[in-house]
């Protein structure tokens, strides 16, 4: 039965942790995005932002080998390196971002359920202490 318990609260945990990452990845995907258009120039701002926008919607295929956003056909060499650089930089940024955000779950369940098992274990200890003055006074007569 722990055991069970275990596993199935690993595997709720994980999707949730997992959900709460896909969430804070989108929304810091276009925030990092928006403040990192202002590096490039002004015909490229707003389809640099869209591509990271739309990338939730499109169930997070980016980076090698996925088909997700790819740039226009007839992009100058500098400016093809310049947004290269860029979405590597926000997605870098926005996955930190992310990662941040969401471990606060985690780890604030590890301190609920740490504080909950010294609860625990002083209960114990309070039971324990008022079973031998009993005891006591049962033998003291």
């Amino acid at each position: 039965m722990l055991n069970t318990t275990r596993q199935v609260g690993a595997a709720v945990g994980s999707a949730v942790v997992g959900a709460l990452l896909q969430n804070r990845l989108a929304i810091t995907l276009h925030d990092q995005a928006v403040s990192h258009a202002s590096a490039l120039p002004p015909a490229y701002r707003d389809q640099f932002v869209k591509a990271f926008s739309s990338v939730a919607a499109n169930g997070f295929q980016i980076g090698t080998g996925q088909n997700g956003a790819k740039l226009p056909a007839g992009l100058p060499p500098a400016v093809q390196q310049q947004l290269t650089t860029l979405a590597h930089d926000v997605f870098v940024s926005a996955y930190i971002d992310a990662m941040k955000q969401t471990l606060v779950l985690p780890i604030a369940v590890l301190v609920f359920t740490a504080f909950t098992a010294l609860l625990i274990q002083r209960r114990a200890r309070a039971e324990r202490e008022a079973a031998e003055r009993e005891e006591v006074r049962a033998a003291a007569g």
